[in-house]
């Protein structure tokens, strides 16, 4: 069984990087807030931190440890997504075939495109044209075989199976994409004989 990593991990690494122990972490809280802590204590405590009361340096690593614990803001869809997101979505939902499929529309609706490229984003870290030229290798493979259970515009981003595990072929793809090297989408002609 794969083990999950814990929230206070972070917490741990901040300590650690900062060369502060969790029991003297604990210590300086106390000081922080003032609460009473026994002179034996005090006396263990390095300059650095304290010198008859908190040091500067020793709130500067409170801070910055009370800074993991801060909610994250939610990003504007603007700084998540980039000024251009409507045009880079439309440009994104135009690549995938106008007709229906299989009795499937492979376009999507621009809201319902943001809503799962904002998730995107926030999971992973490709650009726009990353996502472009995985979009097109993943459109160009399928194309070969007729778009045969090829997923829509919206599903290819992000969609939830049946344990509820949340899936991303686009993120996929972009991972194969950037492993396999410079990509040059290909161009398909087709010559109709009569």
């Amino acid at each position: 069984m794969k083990k999950k990593e814990l929230k206070q991990t972070s917490l741990f690494t901040r300590l650690k990087k900062q060369k502060v122990s969790f029991s003297l972490y604990g210590v300086l809280y106390k000081l922080y807030n003032d609460e009473p802590v026994k002179e034996e204590i005090l006396e263990k405590i390095p300059k650095l931190y304290y010198d008859q009361k908190i040091t500067e340096e020793a709130i500067k690593v409170l801070i910055s440890i009370d800074d993991l614990f801060a909610p994250k803001k939610k990003l504007k869809i603007e700084e998540l997504l980039g000024p251009n997101f409507a045009e880079n979505i439309e440009r994104y939902n135009q690549m995938f075939p106008k007709e229906k499929i299989d009795d499937r529309f492979m376009r999507n609706s621009q809201r319902n495109l943001e809503v799962n490229f904002r998730w995107f984003f926030e999971n992973n870290s490709f650009t726009w044209e990353q996502i472009f030229n995985a979009t097109d290798l993943m459109l160009k493979e399928f194309r070969m075989k007729n778009y045969k259970y090829m997923r829509n515009s919206l599903y290819f981003i992000k969609k939830q199976d049946a344990g509820r595990m949340i899936l991303s072929d686009l993120a996929t793809y972009c991972e194969r994409h950037s492993n396999s090297g410079d990509y040059v989408p290909e161009t398909f002609f087709k010559t109709k004989v009569i």
